[in-house]
């Protein structure tokens, strides 16, 4: 029993020891597209950060007071090391319309 706990133990350290990025480098990547964007931090209303284990990086979901109607979803993926903006209008991705344009990074 106690060999599977130390097993169970040592692939959970494997896996988060080799999970490609940190949320570290994943905000200061996020910063660095807010501020290409022109985004004043004062105007996000809100933010959450989550654990993306599919693609091997990290979320953030944003919205903003001046621009409430829409949901920016930046994605930092730990193998390129770049950001992907996808903006959200009722659950549907759209292409234009926002008031932060995605970028190219």
């Amino acid at each position: 029993m106690i060999s599977l706990v130390v097993l169970v133990g040592l692939a959970i350290l494997a896996i988060v020891a080799t999970y490609p990025g940190s949320q570290e480098d994943a905000e200061v990547k996020y910063a660095e597209y807010l501020n290409k964007q022109g985004v004043d931090d004062n105007k996000i209303s809100s933010k959450k950060i989550i654990k993306d284990y599919k693609n091997g990086g990290y979320g953030f979901i944003v919205t903003f007071e001046d621009d409430p109607a829409y949901s920016y979803e930046y994605f930092y993926n730990g193998n390129s090391k770049k950001i992907v903006l996808v903006v959200y209008d009722d659950g549907k991705s759209i292409d234009e319309g926002m008031k932060y344009e995605p970028i190219n990074d």
